[in-house]
């Protein structure tokens, strides 16, 4: 069985300044994002030793945020969507018929993030400090012995129709190899994780302004990489009365 959850949080935001028959300056963003969620994988006793494949958590459908006409009387009509597709690739392998779950909690702090574009400067990207809180945990019976990868992909795509479109795009990903047994020359058992956690994190944008039947800009922007993060971790555990147990690192 495999529960597989994440949630992006963000508050989105775009500005418009015209006046006919031009385009002075347009801004979309998002502010205050954070990628919040948990991948749990639990392997059951099985003859099936590896597990692959691909879990679609969120498809590409669109959500329209604004449709109406603003700036009257010289009015200009303007539609905001939003879509947020993230998927899930995942690769399992268990050299022993045992039972064992994993967890990898997350929490993404994107802060600030937006571009912008005016007829006198140009283009203008914003984005603010970031942090990375990654938090797996491993629970195994003696003998366990798993590798587990786990890499997401998610992007929150804000788009103005006819006007500008913008993407922030994260890859995390979890590699972790588990292992559950006896200490050498001793008795006690342990339970021991490793890996290397990264979060990627980039944007693309793309201005190509239509207005009062004129196309009137065209631009295009990345795709380009703003943040990497990766950090090695390596923990053991004494496993309670050699029996089963948890790992929370």
């Amino acid at each position: 069985m495999r529960r597989l959850l994440s949630w992006p949080q963000t508050n989105m935001f775009y500005a418009l300044n015209y006046s006919i028959p031009r385009v002075h300056s347009v801004e979309v963003g998002l502010h205050d994002t954070h990628l919040l969620g948990d991948v749990q994988v639990v392997t059951h006793p099985s003859t099936t030793k590896t597990w692959t494949g691909r879990k679609i958590l969120k498809d590409h459908q669109t959500y329209t945020l604004i449709d109406k006409k603003i700036g009257c009387p010289l009015c200009v009509h303007v539609k905001v969507t939003a879509a947020f597709p993230t998927e899930l690739d995942y690769t399992i392998s268990s050299k022993d018929d045992v039972e064992m779950t994993s967890v990898v909690h997350m929490d993404v702090n994107l802060g600030d993030n937006f571009i912008s574009w005016d007829h006198v400067k140009g283009w203008k990207k914003v984005s603010t400090a970031k942090s990375v809180s990654i938090t797996p945990s491993v629970g195994a019976t003696v003998g366990a012995e798993s590798d587990v990868g786990l890499h997401l992909k998610s992007s929150m795509q804000l788009a103005i129709d006819k006007m500008m479109w913008y993407h922030l795009d994260m890859k995390p990903s979890f590699p972790l190899s588990v292992f559950a047994r006896k200490k050498i020359h001793s008795e006690q058992s342990e339970i021991c994780v490793g890996g290397k956690p990264e979060v990627s994190v980039g944007h693309e944008a793309d201005l190509h302004v239509t207005l009062f039947g004129k196309s009137h800009e065209v631009h295009h922007w990345g795709p380009k990489e703003d943040y990497h993060y990766s950090n090695s971790i390596h923990k053991c555990k004494d496993l309670v009365g050699g029996s089963e147990s948890t790992l929370v690192i």
